[in-house]
């Protein structure tokens, strides 16, 4: 497979038909998206496990699941010029039927808006998961094997939260039952795939108002429900006004919980979830406005 030894001049023509249909990544050769995906991975490498977010106008995407209507109506805000940055909260992959189109888009955003464009990893950036629900069979099928094995290693360079100036957090699970330390996750390797320990849960763990600190979760033994003892203290020993986190799907697109300091936020309706009301959350100054995607017109 090609070394990544390209720069964004090389693959300028292959930039401009994404972004003119991307759909025509299907038509693309192993090694046309090869050197794509291998550029990528060298700008994925300077991002570190949390990115600090310095603005004050910020889009936070949930789960897009191969939805590519709902991933277009998030990046035309940034088109326009309604917010500065777009987060995609993990996710973009498997169930929906245009997951490599997804994929795709979002990859070339991030090279051509690097500081603006921000993908985190979600449970399905995990090969353990998409090996099951979709990617890999997909890719695979498309382009070989190669492929994908490039972007399992594109999702291994991906960081796993965010923060927004000093007071809101984004994470694609939830509160993690170990502590965790901005500093350290500022300067620490990524993990490539966690299974098992905080870094796991951050991408696993899902709010309870049920209970108070941790409980069993049915998604496994190696995550977590949390509850608002949890939550505090988490939001107490960070600072923090505000969590967003993705992971669920709620027939509304969104719910709140913890006296509306947790957001949780879903952007498809693509495959299982073409019931769900997809939206995605825009965070300006210490607020938070709701924007349902079916208000979004292209």
């Amino acid at each position: 497979m090609v070394k990544s030894k390209y720069t964004l001049f090389d693959i300028k023509s292959e930039i401009d038909l994404i972004l003119a249909d991307s759909r025509s990544i299907l038509e693309f050769n192993k090694d046309e998206l090869g050197i794509i995906i291998n550029v990528w991975i060298d700008a994925l490498r300077k991002k570190r496990m949390l990115v600090d977010i310095n603005s004050d106008n910020v889009l936070v995407v949930g789960d897009i699941h191969g939805d590519l209507e709902q991933l277009q109506r998030a990046l035309h805000l940034y088109d326009i010029g309604e917010v500065s940055k777009v987060v995609f909260n993990g996710d973009l992959i498997d169930r929906g039927p245009e997951m490599v189109e997804c994929i795709s888009l979002v990859m070339i955003y991030q090279l051509l808006y690097p500081d603006d464009i921000i993908f985190l990893r979600g449970n399905h950036e995990l090969t353990s998961i998409n090996s099951v629900y979709g990617f890999r069979g997909y890719t695979s099928m498309i382009f070989g094997t190669e492929i994908y094995g490039l972007f399992s290693s594109a999702f291994q360079q991906l960081p796993l939260c965010a923060k927004i100036q000093d007071h809101t957090f984004i994470t694609h699970g939830g509160v993690p039952s170990q502590q965790i330390y901005f500093h350290l996750m500022r300067i620490e390797p990524k993990p490539k795939e966690p299974e098992i320990g905080p870094y796991s849960e951050l991408l696993w763990n899902d709010p309870d108002e049920a209970i108070k600190n941790f409980g069993k979760s049915p998604r496994g033994p190696n995550c977590f429900r949390f509850g608002k003892v949890a939550f505090d203290n988490f939001m107490e020993f960070h600072e923090l006004d505000f969590f967003i986190r993705a992971h669920q799907a709620f027939s509304k697109g969104y719910k709140w919980f913890f006296d509306n300091k947790l957001l949780s936020v879903f952007s498809s309706r693509a495959g299982p979830y073409h019931n769900v009301n997809p939206h995605f959350a825009q965070v300006k100054g210490n607020d938070i406005t709701l924007i349902s995607a079916d208000d979004i017109e292209i």
